[in-house]
């Protein structure tokens, strides 16, 4: 699209303002989005109509403005927008500011008791950071109705998936991008009047802020920005033990888990489970069964010379077996069972019928060996 490309090649660092609309946003499966919002400087808000018009954002250069270094994205609460964007284009955001995140980095800095991690949970609406450093919201009361109407079930279809837009859907868009560059600017003016070492610490802690904030599928990146963010809760907590202020559940975790060294893992010996006095017999029966089953009545192998079923000579070599193994010693009974194979259903009718022959000779060897000695 032509907006895209006009932004890309702009050769000055670009602000611009940005916001989307979506169908069940946390869900990122299954969410569609629907529109989405850009502001320029002294230029109205766009509203690109994503669901309406099918058009497909990877087909534009639209990653390339969200990934550009020289293009800063304004985005309110990126968390779920950028993991959608992502999900759907493959859309990476780069270079953010996050006025939630500035306002949550005001409060730790002016209350180092207000820690970012308990501030996690008191994030604070756009209505509310514009009226406090800007003024009155624009369309305030319109902002409330559609967010009654957002979190209504009995939508059908859903709110942003309607066509066409209502004006009151375009202009809840429409005002919520265009008080983004406003806020960027009084933002600005409040960090003029820190001093430099107070500024450097507070940027410091913002863009940490605004770096978590973004989703990402780099694995290293990923990993630093965790190991950063946990060394900062860490400060945090200790600072909050050391003043005397009682510790969640969490944060006491993140102390101990940092304090106490990590002891090497050491595999167990493996155990060797025991051999159950019931193998054998379950064996026996399954072998049975599977005779049973492939030849009830077929003459195949040796049985077929002395014309004897199949099923009447298994069965009586299973006695024999039997009587074999009640009429010898413990020792020799063991010794018997270290020479039977394991029974598999996957074999023929014949090789289990001539393995079982085997078995009779073997134990016939057996008791021989025994009675000479």
């Amino acid at each position: 699209m032509e907006l895209f490309q006009r932004i890309e090649k702009s050769k000055q660092t670009v602000a611009i303002g940005f916001d989307m609309e979506a169908d069940n946003i946390g869900d990122f499966k299954n969410g569609k989005i629907s529109i989405i919002q850009i502001k320029l400087m002294d230029e109205p808000a766009y509203i690109i109509d994503i669901h309406g018009s099918q058009i497909d954002l990877k087909c534009t250069r639209f990653n390339e403005v969200m990934k550009s270094t020289n293009i800063e994205t304004i985005i309110q609460d990126p968390r779920n927008d950028s993991k959608m964007l992502y999900e759907k284009y493959r859309t990476e955001l780069k270079n953010v500011f996050d006025p939630q995140s500035f306002q949550m980095t005001v409060e730790n800095k002016s209350d180092p008791t207000l820690t970012t991690r308990r501030l996690q949970g008191k994030r604070k609406s756009l209505d509310f950071i514009y009226e406090k450093y800007v003024g009155p919201f624009p369309n305030k009361h319109l902002k409330e109705d559609m967010k009654k109407q957002m979190k209504s079930k009995d939508q059908s279809p859903k709110l942003w998936m309607k066509r066409p837009l209502t004006r009151e859907m375009a202009l809840y868009a429409a005002t919520d991008v265009e008080t983004l560059l406003p806020i960027r600017s009084e933002m600005e003016k409040y960090l003029s009047q820190m001093d430099e070492t107070k500024r450097n610490g507070f940027e410091k802690t913002f863009k940490e802020l605004c770096i978590e904030s973004i989703y990402t599928t780099d694995h290293v990146a990923k990993r630093k920005i965790m190991m950063r963010k946990k060394e900062r809760e860490y400060e945090e907590a200790s600072f909050l033990q050391k003043s005397g202020i009682s510790l969640s559940k969490a944060e006491g975790e993140i102390i101990q888990s940092l304090r106490t060294p990590r002891s090497s893992y050491t595999f167990s010996p493996t155990r060797r489970r025991k051999q159950s006095p019931y193998r054998l017999r379950a064996a026996k029966e399954k072998q049975r069964k599977t005779i049973d089953r492939k030849c009830p009545d077929v003459k195949t192998g040796p049985c077929q010379a002395e014309g004897i079923s199949c099923k009447n000579n298994s069965e009586d070599q299973m006695n024999d077996v039997s009587a074999i193994e009640s009429a010898t010693p413990n020792q020799e009974n063991q010794e018997f069972r270290s020479l039977q194979l394991p029974v598999s259903s996957r074999h023929s009718p014949s090789r289990v019928i001539r393995r079982n022959l085997n078995k009779l000779s073997l134990a016939d060897e057996i008791s021989q060996n025994k009675s000479s000695k």
